[in-house]
């Protein structure tokens, strides 16, 4: 009798306890993001000093809103990746449910106006590009929740300082850059809020693969040109395979990607996880991706290596 009440008493205690989890850690790390165009993506210009560039100059009205989409960073070796945002870490999650909060670091940016100039008064029509500023730093946090062993949620917030460069439409060699990050008052940052994104890890209950997810390497020690001048002035620190957002931790593992909007929705930037390597390649014994013909071929520079038999390749 007095075991069954022992064991009776542990049962409630084992109750009353935290969900328990498998401890994951999560590394520091960069994530690669790409931004659609077709009007998801946008900056808007309504209220922005243009003086110090186009002196006596204004935005013609009905130009404001620019939809903008992205253009890769470094295509040979970071994929169609053109927003790199980096985290903090390590932090450890200890159970399920637990929320910790991450430092973020926006350290790449690259985005073009898809077909749709803005028009300057007394100056003309321009395209724009859009780079990261490095005069101000563009940061904020990250809440993560770990939901279940392969991963859970998380939400985010930060200010990002733009480089918006003018590209004349009648002579792209004419190129006006505004620096938001080192011009007081012209522009400033751009405060963008995000929620009901999901992330993932390797090594989880679920064996999330980034390669069968299509998504392509991220390594360390790849210099690229941030501000748009171009001069390489960032390096990346990698990927870490403990973090892997834009991806819900659920069967079958959806990409699950929340809007970046500004508080008053002057900007939006909606971003994917990049997925270039999404793709069913025959390999040998060996991971050797082959053709039909049963010759080697090369994958782009970013993926990894699929490693998927398909039916009668060997």
């Amino acid at each position: 009798m007095k075991n069954w009440r022992m064991f009776a008493f542990i049962a409630l205690v084992l109750v009353a306890l935290p969900v328990a989890a498998q401890t994951h850690t999560v590394a520091a790390g960069d994530d690669g993001w790409t931004t659609p165009g077709g009007g998801l993506s946008y900056i808007k210009l309504t209220g922005w000093d243009l003086s110090s560039v186009f002196p006596g100059g204004s935005v013609v009205p009905g130009t404001e809103l620019v939809n903008m989409k992205g253009r890769a960073i470094k295509p040979a070796s970071l994929g169609s990746v053109d927003t790199i945002v980096r985290h903090s870490g390590p932090q450890t999650f200890t159970f399920f449910g637990e929320i910790r909060t991450f430092s973020v670091q926006v350290v790449g940016l690259s985005m073009v106006s898809d077909n749709d100039p803005v028009s300057i008064s007394g100056y003309g029509t321009y395209n724009l590009e859009v780079y990261l500023s490095l005069a101000k730093a563009s940061t904020g946090s990250m809440s993560v929740k770990q939901v279940n062993g392969d991963g859970g949620t998380f939400s985010s917030s930060f200010a990002v300082y733009p480089v918006v460069v003018f590209v004349d439409t009648t002579n792209p060699a004419n190129r006006i850059r505004l620096d938001c990050g080192a011009v007081a008052g012209a522009c400033g940052a751009i405060v963008l809020n995000s929620t009901g994104s999901g992330w993932v890890h390797t090594g989880g209950p679920g064996n999330f693969n980034p390669a069968n997810a299509g998504v392509p390497n991220l390594p360390a020690g790849v210099a690229f040109d941030a501000n748009g001048d171009g001069v390489n002035d960032t390096t990346t620190i990698g990927r870490s395979n403990t973090f892997i957002p834009g991806f819900a931790a659920s069967a079958g593992f959806p990409v699950a990607y929340g809007n970046h909007d500004h508080a008053d929705y002057s900007s939006r930037h909606i971003s994917k996880p990049p997925q270039d390597c999404l793709q069913v390649v025959p390999v040998d014994a060996t991971g050797t991706v082959k053709n039909q013909a049963g010759a080697a071929i090369a994958q782009p520079a970013p993926c990894p290596i699929i490693v998927q038999q398909v039916g009668g390749v060997n």
